[in-house]
């Protein structure tokens, strides 16, 4: 930890404190030790036995750097920064809060250690209980280079996007605009901006430079993942749950399904894109052609944590996804969309056999 109390009750920080004099933690009062050594920046701690539920003893020194420079960046952008600051309110205690001359109020948490889901979601719903809006930045031990969408959507924020410290060119990365092609790589836009850019972009809301792009699949991309799922099929390595309900509704086999199953690339779905559009067309076959069905129970239904990794804050990320799907089988006329309603208005047609299928898109 970065700050402690003195015997006067004012907070100062590790590296403007000496070591004859005592300091207090601000959360359990109990004494602290300052640790200053020719490497390591100046932090506090707590005597071995000493439990804390609010201040951690193992913050890296990457963590506390950051925390330090990010403060700097902002102080020296005319922000008032304010390092470890407790929140009694909510037993809490933030890595770093900033505000502005308005007195709008952003926490910065630092995140270098693995979090589960539900301790993550119990920090944001403490930030959301008092209405501090929050931004998680991840450390170098979540690796930027090969990000997992697990992670990526454990973290995302209320706009999807995932920020990064860079400890080399002390910036920050910032991750936006996902897709997933099956069989093919996770991708992403990266933006790299530096720590005074990224401050104005939280109370400025400025945008980032880089454009997303729109992701087009072309026949070579449907003959490929066509072919993998006819190869996966061969080799039994499919899911058995939509094989199962692909024959319950009378179908030959998953391979032989109609190419719209292909043409997806959505991020975030722990399935496949085909697993997730084909079981999203047998539901459409279910309801049957000419029927009408309510648009919340298929919200419900296909965007539940079956098909979406899960998220630590709440936000429409797995709606708009849903929705986009539902536009795009409106195009092709397989839909009507009728207030809170979906009609179906055709079937997409399957295919007998995979030469079949195969042949048609040529």
């Amino acid at each position: 930890m970065l700050v402690a109390k003195d015997c006067h009750n004012v907070l100062i920080e590790a590296d403007h404190a000496r070591r004859d004099e005592l300091f207090y933690c601000p959360f359990c009062k109990k004494r602290l030790l300052l640790r200053r050594g020719e490497i390591k920046i100046p932090y506090f701690a707590h005597s071995v036995n000493d439990n804390c539920s609010s201040f951690s003893e193992n913050e890296s020194e990457i963590h506390l750097l950051a925390k330090k420079k990010i403060k700097k960046a902002a102080e020296s952008m005319g922000y008032r920064a304010e390092l470890e600051k407790v929140l009694p309110s909510i037993s809490q205690r933030a890595d770093l809060i900033i505000s502005d001359s308005s007195g709008k109020e952003v926490a910065i948490e630092f995140q270098q250690s693995p979090i589960s889901i539900s301790d993550l979601r119990e920090r944001n719903r403490g930030y959301m209980i008092i209405g501090l809006p929050v931004i998680w930045i991840l450390g170098p031990n979540y690796s930027f280079t090969n990000p997992s969408q697990r992670i990526i959507f454990k973290f995302a924020d209320q706009e999807t996007k995932v920020y990064y410290w860079d400890q080399f060119k002390e910036q920050i990365r910032v991750f936006a605009g996902f897709s997933k092609i099956d069989h093919s790589k996770f991708k992403s836009m990266v933006y790299k901006i530096s720590l005074n850019t990224f401050i104005d972009n939280i109370f400025l809301r400025k945008p980032l430079n880089k454009r997303l792009k729109n992701i087009s699949i072309d026949k070579k991309d449907l003959y490929k993942q066509a072919d993998f799922l006819q190869k996966n099929l061969i080799l039994k390595r499919l899911p058995s749950e939509t094989c199962r309900l692909a024959y319950k509704h009378r179908h030959i086999n998953v391979a032989c399904g109609p190419w719209i199953i292909h043409r997806g690339s959505q991020a975030g779905l722990k399935t496949a894109n085909w697993q997730w559009r084909l079981e999203i067309i047998l539901e459409l076959e279910r309801i049957g052609q000419g029927n009408l069905y309510s648009i919340n129970c298929l919200l419900k239904k296909f965007t539940s944590n079956r098909y979406f990794y899960e998220r630590s804050v709440k936000n429409q990320f797995a709606r708009n996804a849903f929705l986009k799907i539902l536009q795009e089988l409106g195009q092709e006329k397989i839909i009507d969309l009728k207030f809170s309603y979906v009609f179906v208005k055709k079937i997409p047609a399957w295919f007998d056999n995979y030469q079949q299928k195969r042949a048609f898109l040529r």
